[in-house]
């Protein structure tokens, strides 16, 4: 989240998803304002618990980046943080649900375990609702794929994390980790932290002819513009930049693994298929993409038959004998 101090103020800016440039300004937070109570000591205090640590790291990643957004608010007393002060947190982020719904969830959290821990009494996020038209990490559509992989401002290291996601189903921290030597070729292995599962997944076409080209700049497949090893925040931002070129919105770098599985549940695969490749531990949340898949082509099924069926018996109609008319 790019910033810079004037005089007494500080400048935040943020840009959206269809482009546009907002500047946030706030009073700069001092060295003080870190003491016992404010919120920045609250995060603080709260990522050395045990309750952050049994967090997945997936997680704990998502939480940073809802706590950068909540920058304003970090020399703030957590004793002051009230109701209407979450509800502007949530509706300055209004033109991103995506965004504000994680930073709402984040908030929420981070303010339970200060009630838990008599910081306060009361969580005045409870309640707050979240946007209604976040769709949560929702599927890609095929043309906002090609937006980004045909735009010739997004950088080719941007694109291949998209191309990595979209063929393998995994995760972001996954992608991001996958070391050269998970690749031999033809297929990618790989070890997947959230879940432990070992995974071998034979590597389509496209995505090999990319892998093969691009340059091995480091021990990890995926680098940044530095040629280093990506860091998640770092990843993050640089995808927020790209779905503003490519003028995407509400999407998220985790709706590729839900585009890979639908399109698997879409070309008839199984769960147990899909779960091979993306590594779900339970079939539950895969047998959705199937029912979803199948629901769609038995419904389309029904409307071909509805179709022939009329078309049927406009025919029969047609075929009938005239009837002659008594002079």
């Amino acid at each position: 989240m790019p910033s810079r101090k004037s005089g007494g103020k500080r400048r935040v800016r943020y840009v959206a998803k269809d482009g546009t440039v907002k500047v946030y300004e706030y009073d700069r937070v001092k060295p003080k304002a870190r003491e016992a109570g404010t919120v920045a000591a609250l995060i603080e205090t709260y990522k050395k618990s045990p309750d952050w640590r049994r967090l997945a790291a997936s997680t704990r990643t998502s939480r940073m980046i809802a706590y950068d957004h909540m920058e304003p608010i970090h020399g703030h007393a957590v004793a002051d943080i009230t109701r209407k002060r979450v509800v502007k947190i949530r509706d300055n982020l209004a033109d991103r649900p995506g965004t504000a719904t994680t930073v709402l969830i984040a908030l929420k959290a981070l303010l339970t375990w200060a009630v838990d821990h008599e910081w306060i009494d009361v969580n005045p996020a409870l309640g707050v609702k979240r946007f209604g038209t976040v769709r949560g990490n929702r599927r890609w559509h095929d043309h906002e794929v090609r937006a980004v992989l045909d735009h010739p401002e997004i950088p080719d290291k941007v694109k291949l994390t998209i191309m990595l996601a979209l063929y393998t189903g995994q995760r972001r921290t996954d992608c991001l980790r996958m070391p050269w030597s998970a690749y031999d070729g033809e297929y990618i292995r790989l070890r997947q932290q959230k879940t432990g599962a070992d995974l071998t997944i034979k590597v389509h076409p496209e995505l090999r002819a990319v892998l093969d080209r691009t340059p091995r700049e480091a021990v990890t497949i995926l680098t940044s513009s530095a040629g280093r090893p990506w860091s998640t925040q770092g990843h993050y931002k640089a995808m927020q930049r790209a779905f503003a070129l490519a003028g995407i919105r509400d999407a998220t770098y985790h709706g590729l693994r839900v585009t890979a599985a639908t399109k698997l549940a879409e070309l008839g695969a199984g769960a147990f298929e899909i779960a091979a490749i993306t590594g779900h531990k339970t079939i539950s949340m895969v047998q959705r993409y199937v029912r979803d898949a199948d629901q769609q082509r038995q419904a389309s099924a029904a409307v071909d038959r509805l179709a022939g069926a009329w078309d049927k018996e406009q025919t029969n109609v047609t075929k009938l004998p005239k009837r002659r008319v008594k002079s």
